[in-house]
């Protein structure tokens, strides 16, 4: 395959993050530890919104 036709094709690994956030939205993502036992869940709708959040305040 000629590497304009690999790119062309080729997805960027945001774009899989972004279908994923689509499809799964309210599956878990990551189970945090926050010791004392505690955990807590956070479903790919959560985890995007707040790497938005955080985008938005490193470009401010």
């Amino acid at each position: 395959m000629a590497n304009s036709e690999a790119s062309a094709t080729s997805k960027l690994l945001l774009e899989y993050v972004y279908e994923h956030e689509s499809a799964l939205a309210d599956q878990i993502f990551l189970t945090q530890p926050l010791g004392n036992g505690q955990l807590v869940d956070a479903t790919w709708r959560q985890m995007m919104d707040q790497a938005r959040r955080m985008t938005t305040h490193l470009e401010a």
